[in-house]
């Protein structure tokens, strides 16, 4: 039997079957290849944006030493520089952390962090106008940052030019509204300026965003302390010890507080217990032994105040009512010649007082004027107060810095008082 031949249909449609069988193969793996292809594409992508962040990353959680041997092996990386100078100027060094933020601007001009750091060393190095031409730098490169006005804010108000810093610090405050510090110094400022109810409420916004800081609870207590709401201010130095239980000024603020509600044997006693605290903290603080012989005054516990009073004179002799309570005491104990004595000094002291607050007010009306700055700096130091000197010779020294006088004097200063005269706060990052 002999078979038929196939058909010219059926072998035309065979091998059109067969095409179309390998076709959809063919495009199926190439489907499968465009797909990893992008895939991969994409993750390169998110990871050349993520780079910056990684590195940031394994940059803070280097060392002095590994950030060091980084930036020898690749001494135009400036993030690294950039690192390693804020760990040197954590350390302590802001000379060498100097040299590494200028190398961190010669590799790249446009990082305006490279500029706050370098602004930073400088202004730990009391370089002052060329610390405010690197803050004002970095400012200009990134308008949107909060950390060049914070810290040229943190320059003016360390160099008693609170004006000048009270507009760098809105600034910051308009950039990063959620920042407590920010808002934390902001108060502080507003209080020097004698703006207590803007204080009030910087330092409540303050409180408000890091409750876990006892420096803001204790300044808030103290605001409200002087707005004689003792409810609050309670209220308030109580959470400041219970969040730093050796804090010196929360103490002795609580204390105040204590001796300022009506006087029963109950607040007589925490006002006793806040203070002796304080003075535990702080046992050569002047003030803290006169405030606690006032209120022992008060107990008739006579010979217990008396030693503290002598005790907080020859500790701070710049303290006219340490002066005035132990002549009065002395004199109630028919001591006159000696009570004499301490009288007249506390009325050189009262006047003293007087012609300083006199020219503080002119200083405040006029900040620029740097012979004002100059005639404050020098009552200071005549008058014992060593760290209000320190201050304002840096002022005038910063509106004169040609004055080697000055210098000379300022030197001086620094001898009898290496820390400024300023509050204690706690560290000032933005």
């Amino acid at each position: 039997m002999t078979l038929p031949e196939p058909s010219s249909t059926s072998v035309s449609t065979a091998s059109t079957g067969r095409g179309r069988s390998g076709g959809a193969r063919l495009s199926t793996r190439r489907l499968r290849l465009l797909l990893l292809l992008s895939v991969g594409l994409a993750a390169a992508g998110t990871l050349i944006r993520l780079w910056p962040w990684l590195e940031e990353r394994h940059l803070a959680s280097l060392s002095v030493a590994q950030l060091e041997q980084r930036v020898v092996e690749h001494p135009d990386n400036a993030r690294a520089l950039v690192h390693y100078g804020e760990a040197l100027l954590e350390n302590g060094t802001p000379d060498r952390a100097t040299a590494a933020f200028q190398r961190a601007t010669t590799a790249d001009p446009t990082q305006a962090r490279a500029h706050v750091g370098l602004g930073r060393s400088l202004a730990a190095s009391d370089r002052l106008q060329e610390a405010e031409a690197a803050f004002r730098r970095a400012r200009s490169l990134d308008p949107g940052d909060a950390a060049a006005p914070f810290y040229l804010a943190q320059l003016y108000h360390s160099h008693g030019r609170p004006t000048l810093a009270l507009a760098e610090l809105e600034t910051a405050a308009r950039l990063q509204p959620r920042n407590a510090n920010v808002w934390y110094t902001l108060g502080r400022v507003h209080g020097e300026l004698y703006q207590q109810d803007r204080a009030l409420e910087a330092l409540e916004k303050a409180v408000r965003l890091d409750p876990d800081q006892g420096e803001y609870w204790r300044d808030l207590g103290k605001l409200y302390l002087e707005y004689a709401r003792l409810a609050d201010a309670e209220r308030c130095l109580k959470q400041a010890v219970t969040l730093k239980p050796r804090d010196r000024l929360a103490l002795l603020w609580l204390g105040q507080t204590y001796g300022r509600k009506p006087d029963t044997p109950e607040s007589r006693r925490q006002a006793e217990e806040a203070l002796r605290a304080s003075l535990r903290a702080a046992p050569r603080e002047g003030e803290i032994h006169l405030e606690l012989g006032k209120l022992l005054l008060r107990s008739g516990r006579d010979r217990e105040a008396e030693a503290l009073l002598r005790e907080a004179v020859r500790l701070d002799p710049s303290l006219e009512q340490g002066f005035f309570q132990l002549g009065q005491l002395l004199m109630r104990q028919g001591k006159q010649q000696e009570a004499e004595r301490h009288l007249a000094v506390f009325q050189r002291l009262s006047t003293a007082k007087r012609e300083v607050a006199h020219l503080e007010a002119q200083v405040r009306e006029y900040p620029q004027d740097a012979a004002l700055r100059l005639r404050l700096a020098r009552l200071y130091r005549r008058y014992g107060n060593a760290g209000g000197a320190v201050d304002e010779y840096q002022a005038y020294l910063a509106l004169r810095p040609a004055d080697a006088q000055a210098a000379r004097e300022l030197e001086r200063c620094r001898q009898s008082a290496p820390g400024s005269s300023r509050q204690d706060g706690p560290e000032n990052h933005p």
